[in-house]
């Protein structure tokens, strides 16, 4: 499957210069974003690099901005509380183990949340979330959780589902397990990177996981 031309030159994930997210490890993997000396401006190019619309692409690098305005490198975007967070899909809490890196046996735990087994839907999301802050609660005595928190796990799960899904509210499985493993859009399956983080789509997802919380 041939890939848009930014997307053609991958390394894998430094494990000892990583940041919590999976997708900024993955515009990092594809050198659309520096490993070192980083800045909100080049956090902006990458995310436009990665078709998401002028709004979110201002909106996600003020974040940066604010918090950082320029780091070293990525390992100190992990900086808790920040953009890394307790309740992680894939990392370990802060302060339960290392909450940087990618855990597989915390995916594994998430994929057996899959309805079929070929996809994840939002339905699957809330669940498995669910189930993940209630083991947080049990098991992090110093858990951080409130709703900033939360709403900061709501727009990461509405940014996962936009960029990967293959209808409105479902990312198939093989997708998923690819990028979170590797760190890398899941070309080799179909996948096409098309204008899939725009305004409008992210507040549509948002709208549709916010009310599968409730719903559930």
């Amino acid at each position: 499957m041939s890939k848009p031309n930014k997307f053609t030159n991958w390394s894998k994930t430094d494990k000892f210069n990583q940041t919590p997210c999976p997708m900024l490890n993955t515009l990092a993997n594809y050198k659309l974003l520096p490993k070192n000396n980083i800045s909100s401006s080049m956090i902006k190019k990458a995310l436009i690099d990665s078709k998401c619309d002028f709004l979110i692409s201002n909106l996600l690098s003020l974040v940066f901005k604010v918090n950082f305005n320029t780091t070293k490198n990525l390992r100190e975007i992990g900086k808790h509380g920040v953009i890394e967070h307790d309740i992680s899909l894939t990392r370990d809490d802060y302060n339960l183990g290392d909450s940087i890196t990618f855990n597989i046996k915390r995916f594994n735990k998430m994929k057996k949340f899959s309805s079929d087994g070929k996809n994840f839907t939002h339905n699957n999301m809330v669940k498995y979330f669910t189930y993940i802050k209630t083991q947080s609660e049990i098991n992090n005595k110093q858990l951080t959780f409130n709703m900033m928190e939360f709403q900061k796990c709501l727009l990461e799960q509405t940014i996962l589902f936009c960029l990967l899904n293959e209808n409105d509210d479902s990312i198939p499985l093989k997708y998923l397990e690819y990028f979170f493993t590797k760190e890398k859009l899941p070309f080799k399956y179909g996948f096409k990177l098309t204008n899939r983080l725009n305004s409008f789509n992210l507040l549509k997802t948002y709208t549709k996981l916010l009310s599968a919380y409730f719903l559930n």
